[in-house]
């Protein structure tokens, strides 16, 4: 299996955000391969060590590491990954200490080593497909970049773990080696099916509908001005700075050092997002009722169906609905109406029995849990358990983030009364004589109203 094959192997694992264990590691014919390393019971197979023997570099990932990402990210980690794994073969074989076999490591000590990994990974985004199919193709893909980049890649600079002034040169270099290397590479013709893409594009470019959903989303998320440069057949999330991260038809994100976190983080969900969308779009079909023939259903069980309408420009994004086929399957009714994709698919799973409702944590369930776990939290009674309860708000805040933003209102509520408190026990000097002046006044009333009268003679009261 190729390289691409292998990223399609895991991808289920990496959307369900499992916790398995897996190994891909590459055979000595260059065939890649994907397995998981655990039993039922979570215990390690015996071949594992015997697959880490053979194959040295070979990776151990679970698919929450890769927070639900697109193929091209996935691609592009998984192909990271395997060069850190070679360049601490390296280094702890003794690459980098005077006693390497290999000439290009003459004179590299482990600091230039680890800047140049350090590099790759940071600019992975940056280099064309062409670059990363051939990378996965050889045994030793560092010591491949290590010949083709002719640069000191270690810096002085704090806070730099490698040079960043010289990545964009290095990149243009490897660029150009990669290409020498194929072009004087032997003609010999190969069986193997040419790897596909890195994403589901086809070579025609960016759809409309993928340029529209990629706006929509991103403007959702805080950038109203991305925009698709046609000419370039890829969309800027800000049009005004260039070197900053864009969203190519076919490879996926392209991203500038400074702006990795942001692409991880914020811009590579959104891509992820959207190609699930339209390869579910893509394989819908026409709903067979005159009545919602505007519709096309993307998925049916149980007699529920899920389906959405395209409204083009004037919707921007896709609208989806959950229906139940009535007892003839002739009709659909009760629908659920909504904008947004991830409702639909919880409301489908729902719906459908796919998950039962009974095992699904509401709302307003997760606040009260959230709630009694603070509550142990800050009363000191959760005892042994704090650790867990932590994991459990958090999951519980990821689940919906919006509990996140409730606890922080008592926060401020206290502070305030605090700061109100505060205030009242340190009264400001001014505060101090107006105090000081009432007192008098009341003082002086409170005489004049038990001796306002002077005492008559003792003539005046015969």
């Amino acid at each position: 299996m190729n390289f691409s094959g292998i990223i399609n192997a895991i991808m289920p694992d990496v959307q369900s955000g499992s916790n398995e264990p897996f190994l891909i590691y590459r055979d000595n014919v260059g065939s890649w391969h994907f397995a998981h390393t655990q039993n039922q019971y979570g215990e390690v197979f015996d071949w594992v060590e015997d697959i880490k023997t053979q194959d040295l570099f070979a990776v151990e990932l679970r698919g929450k590491y890769f927070s639900g990402g697109s193929f091209p990210y996935v691609h592009d980690a998984v192909l990271c990954n395997r060069i850190r794994a070679e360049f601490y073969h390296n280094r702890d074989s003794g690459a980098y200490s005077g006693d390497s076999i290999e000439a290009f490591f003459e004179g590299m000590g482990e600091k230039e080593a680890y800047a140049l990994a350090c590099f790759f990974e940071d600019n992975v985004g940056a280099f064309s497909q062409t670059v990363t199919n051939y990378l996965t193709t050889i045994e030793r893909p560092y010591n491949a970049l290590a010949e083709m980049c002719p640069f000191n890649m270690a810096t002085e600079h704090e806070g730099w773990s490698y040079n960043e002034d010289l990545a964009t040169d290095a990149v243009n270099h490897i660029e150009k080696a990669v290409n020498d290397r194929l072009q004087t590479r032997n003609g010999e013709k190969t069986h193997e099916t040419p790897a596909p893409q890195k994403n589901a594009e086809h070579n025609a470019g960016m759809s409309e509908l993928k340029q529209r959903l990629l706006i929509y989303e991103l403007a959702k998320i805080g950038y109203p001005d991305a925009a698709y440069i046609p000419e370039s057949d890829k969309v800027m999330i800000q049009p005004d700075k260039e070197q900053m991260v864009e969203i190519i038809g076919a490879d996926g994100i392209r991203y500038w050092p400074e702006y990795r976190d942001l692409a991880m983080s914020e811009i590579n969900p959104i891509v992820s997002k959207v190609n699930e969308i339209i390869a579910a779009w893509e394989n819908s079909r026409p709903a067979p009722f005159d009545s919602v023939s505007h519709f096309n259903i993307l998925v049916e069980y149980n007699n529920v169906v899920l389906a959405a309408r395209d409204d083009g420009e004037y919707g921007r994004g896709l609208h989806f609905v959950t229906w139940r086929y009535d007892l003839e399957r002739t009709e659909v009714y009760s629908g659920q109406y909504t904008d947004d994709y991830a409702n639909a698919k919880e409301a489908f799973a729902l719906r459908s029995g796919l998950i039962k409702e009974e095992k699904v944590i509401t709302r307003e369930q997760a606040a009260d849990i959230k709630a009694a776990i603070d509550f142990s939290l800050e009363n000191g009674q959760a005892y042994a358990y704090e650790t867990r309860f932590t994991k459990i708000n958090e999951k519980l805040c990821d689940a919906y983030p919006e509990l996140s933003h409730a606890a922080e209102a008592p926060e401020r509520e206290r502070a305030k009364e605090e700061k109100t408190l505060t205030s009242r026990k340190n009264p400001t000097l001014q505060e101090k004589l107006d105090a000081a002046k009432s007192k008098a006044r009341e003082a002086d009333a409170h005489k004049d109203a038990t001796h306002g009268e002077k005492p008559k003679k003792r003539d005046e009261r015969e």
